[in-house]
């Protein structure tokens, strides 16, 4: 699919015409499909692929939430402060 997707929006459009009731516009949607993935480097093959291909999975990584450390307490000298 990453290689379709630079061209994905107009083969979307195009797609969409092929369900036209006229054979002439069907016919010349046909012929601007193979264009468009012409122009990209593919063909009516590398588009049957992505459609049969199931979708990449998206996986999400999430940290569990940890308690944040105590804050760092300065050494306290007691003896200077019990001689204050």
């Amino acid at each position: 699919m990453s290689a379709l997707r630079p061209v994905a929006e107009k083969l979307g459009k195009l797609i969409r015409r092929l369900g036209s009731d006229r054979d002439g516009e069907v016919v010349a949607t046909v012929a601007a499909l193979r264009r468009t993935l012409d122009g990209a480097g593919l063909d009516l093959h590398d588009l049957a692929q992505a459609v049969t291909r199931p979708a990449e999975p998206v996986v999400v990584h999430r940290d569990r939430w940890r308690e944040p450390p105590p804050p760092e307490r300065p050494e306290v000298d007691w003896a200077a402060t019990a001689r204050w």
